[in-house]
């Protein structure tokens, strides 16, 4: 599951690395913008519907009780990181892109920063579960 969690968050990473390449361009390649913007996306809901209906219960199933917070905590932002994402897709359809670049340029890359921000709390609440604190139970023969 872990090993599948990071394949997804490498696919939307790479689709981000692309986008923000093809943003510091001085000017738009619509057609590339337009696939990547897809490719994101398409990455970034997989990534997340996988994360919300198989990683977060298994997680939530083997959790220590600090963990169990971090997780509620993050299952309570999940709506409104779709809401920015969501928003962010309405704010820029792909046909006003290339009569604001420049804005586009810096809402893209505020978006950036919100998916590498979720990715990186994820990422932390996943080592939280994936590592927790070994319980040590005495040996009753006093060896160890």
């Amino acid at each position: 599951m872990w090993t599948e969690m990071q394949r997804r968050n490498e696919v939307l990473s790479m689709a981000m690395r692309d986008h923000e390449s093809l943003c510091r361009q001085s000017s738009p390649d619509m057609p590339a913008i337009a696939r990547v913007r897809w490719r994101i996306a398409e990455a970034s809901r997989r990534r997340l519907e996988y994360f919300v209906e198989e990683v977060l219960p298994q997680a939530e199933a083997h959790a220590a009780s600090d963990a169990v917070r971090c997780l509620q905590t993050i299952k309570d932002r999940t709506a409104g990181y779709r809401q920015r994402i969501s928003a962010y897709l309405a704010d820029w359809p792909t046909e006003k892109i290339a009569d604001d670049w420049q804005g586009y340029r810096a809402a893209a890359m505020l978006l950036r920063r919100t998916i590498h921000a979720r990715l990186e709390d994820e990422a932390m609440i996943m080592r939280l579960v994936a590592l927790p604190d070994p319980v040590v139970t005495p040996d009753p023969s006093g060896r160890r």
